[in-house]
């Protein structure tokens, strides 16, 4: 299985957030007006959004590639290190990265993107 590699900067910790990424709760309502729930599924998986806003070029181009060629977007799992909880993540990307030059004497990236527990 492919690992994110590691990249020169550490992400930005002020600007992480972790969620459900799918609420698995079914809902009905009794017809005395009671509401009834119950999980759908037992494993309620996990997403981050990550920000890394000083990417030099040379981590923006193996990110890049990973991206597209190792994993094609979101096609393929890989493993993904949590810096917050120093756990060890199976994900998939839940969309392309945004990639956004800053102008600037050094040309660094800004770069943010999801993953989600497969």
């Amino acid at each position: 299985m492919p690992t994110f590699p590691t990249l020169t900067y550490p992400p930005e910790a002020s600007e992480h957030t972790e969620e459900v990424a799918v609420d698995p709760t079914i809902r009905g309502t009794t017809e005395g007006g009671y509401e009834i729930t119950r999980a759908r599924f037992t494993n309620v998986k996990s997403q981050w959004h990550r920000h890394y806003p000083i990417v030099t070029n040379a981590d923006k181009n193996t990110l890049f590639t990973f991206e597209r060629e190792t994993v094609k977007v979101s096609c393929e799992i890989f493993d993904w290190y949590n810096h917050e909880d120093q756990q060890t993540y199976e994900v998939r990307f839940t969309e392309p990265i945004k990639y956004k030059r800053v102008e600037g004497p050094h040309n660094y990236w800004d770069i943010e993107f999801d993953v989600r527990e497969a």
